[in-house]
């Protein structure tokens, strides 16, 4: 599920750059920014905290220099932040220089950059020395947990035949085929039997993210277009049927790298609709595709990138389907959309910073008292803020019967990606069951996947299994695979290292080539 920011890429013409340098004419000065010689307004009498509170509150919760060490806000955060307010940071290479000029005119032709300074260089220059001044000098550790217990008694370690390349970008179970889905970087869709053997593939026209069952016929793709960052708009929807070997059908093409998608009718005209998550990257949107007689009618639900996740709820019980919506970039939150006749109405229910990386969200009755608690996890760091965060974790928020959310419980998990809530051992409560593409690979026990045993009190025991390393998980699905009656799980492996990762990690990846993993439930 968690396909963010996965990497980053860029171009340079080094005699063009140099031309450009030229041309801008613009101003070095003291503080690492260069700016045009214009000015947006007069310099202030605030303060560099006040001017970050005002100015970063606008767009998104305010990040408090706590949040990153003060090298990765001078050479990472910051230069990114000064293209959102107009300005350049100071740069002796031309390389570098033309990069930051051609992604300050792609942001500004797409809208999500300024053409000018949209403040004074001396405010700006305050901010800076702020996060400089308050940031600390080494990542703040991890607070006291409860240790992550070796042992899964509950599952046991299954691996198809043959094994399957470590590139998987999607995992679903197909309860009509019975059979589970993996799709990968490479374009190609593998279907595995119930009994972990891979029986047949498909050739896609590019990397699937998501995957639909359209009943005995075939599936609806979701294809990202390109998987790295990307504004394009040249993701799309096609179908398939379900025997391989005879191509796709266009259903809605020129979508922006979208992630995730769920087809339900919406405006009650008795048509299935779309809702899919255009994560994009300067660009994006959450959008909904109503069906007409001629094709889909687009309703753009929120017109912003980061687009992560989606569930569809009647939240105020009036017989409409209403969206939860998890954003992930820039302004992170989670968020409800009411439904008002194939309408959508916004209200945020939870907002976070913007380097917190959020990944995923559940709805499950956690304290039992009827009412879908929300489960979340944060700890994408494939972009501009890498480090380890204490922050970074799974955490529930209590629903007080209004829709309305408290934190109750944090468990910390370094690049925390998904979480899954079943009750897997079947004894009345929700147990959860959490991967991390990003954990901490220089501590002996990276803490990749985690699964937490609740006791019907809301008490967790972390547990995890002695395979856990050999994946680098991005995906997961809980399923009945072998419909035995209870919940299995199936881990998805994608082996790039876009973080530092130690050479016998990588080496382990490629040579075990563990692209599935199943953790099947013995409870049955």
């Amino acid at each position: 599920m968690f396909l963010s920011r996965i990497i980053q890429k860029y171009t340079f013409n080094t005699l063009f750059a140099a031309r450009n340098l030229w041309l801008w004419g613009g101003l070095l000065v003291s503080g690492s920014i260069l700016t045009d010689c214009r000015q947006a307004t007069d310099a202030s009498d605030m303060t560099g905290e006040e001017l970050a509170k005002l100015h970063c509150s606008n767009c998104h919760a305010f990040p408090e220099p706590k949040l990153l060490p003060k090298a990765i806000w001078e050479n990472g955060v910051l230069p990114k932040m000064a293209l959102r307010l107009g300005f350049l940071t100071d740069t002796l290479s031309v390389m570098n220089y033309n990069a930051q000029l051609e992604e300050q005119q792609a942001g500004a032709q797409l809208g999500a950059y300024p053409v000018e300074p949209v403040m004074a260089q001396a405010d700006w220059l305050k901010i800076i020395d702020y996060y400089k001044t308050n940031a600390p000098e080494k990542p703040i550790p991890q607070g006291k947990k409860a240790a992550v217990v070796p042992g899964l008694p509950l599952f046991s370690v299954r691996e198809p035949t043959p094994r399957i390349v470590p590139l998987t970008t999607l995992v679903r179970y197909d309860a009509v085929h019975r059979r589970i889905i993996v799709g990968d970087r490479m374009n190609y869709a593998q279907f595995v039997s119930p009994s972990l053997t891979v029986t047949d593939s498909i050739r896609l026209s590019s990397t699937p993210a998501d995957v639909l069952v359209n009943n005995a016929k075939g599936y609806d793709w979701l294809l990202m277009g390109h998987m790295d960052p990307d504004n394009q708009a040249i993701g799309k929807i096609a179908a398939t049927p379900a025997r391989a070997g005879q191509g796709e059908t266009p259903v809605l093409p020129q979508l922006r790298r979208p992630v995730q998608m769920v087809s339900q009718d919406f405006n009650k005209d008795g048509q299935p609709d779309y809702i899919v998550c255009q994560f994009g990257h300067l660009a994006g949107k959450l959008s909904a595709y109503m069906k007409t007689a001629t094709g889909y009618q687009e309703e753009v639900i929120d017109p912003v990138p980061g687009a992560r996740q989606v569930i569809i709820r009647d939240v105020d019980k009036d017989e409409w389907p209403d969206v939860i919506a998890l954003l992930a970039q820039g302004d992170e939150q989670i968020a409800w959309y009411k439904n008002y006749k194939g309408k959508f109405i916004k209200q945020t229910l939870i907002r976070f910073p913007p380097v917190n990386g959020s990944s995923s969200i559940e709805l499950a009755d956690i304290d039992r008292d009827g009412d879908e608690d929300l489960i979340y996890t944060n700890g994408d760091n494939a972009d501009y803020s890498y480090s380890l965060k204490a922050y970074h974790g799974v955490r529930i928020f209590l629903n007080d019967g209004k829709f309305s959310f408290t934190e109750a419980w944090f468990y910390p998990l370094h690049g925390a990606t998904q979480v899954v809530a079943r009750d897997f051992d079947q004894d009345g409560d929700m147990d959860l069951a959490a991967i991390a593409f990003f954990p901490d690979y220089d501590h002996p026990n990276p803490e990749s996947f985690v699964y937490f045993e609740n006791d019907g009190k809301q008490n967790f025991t972390p547990r995890t299994f002695s395979q856990a390393n050999q994946g680098r998980w991005l995906v997961m699905e809980a399923a009945d695979y072998d419909q035995d009656g209870d919940e299995d799980l199936l881990l998805g492996s994608f082996h790039f290292s876009v973080t530092k990762t130690p050479e016998s990690y990588k080496n382990q990846w490629r040579q075990q080539s563990n692209g599935l993993l199943v953790l099947e439930n013995k409870r049955k």
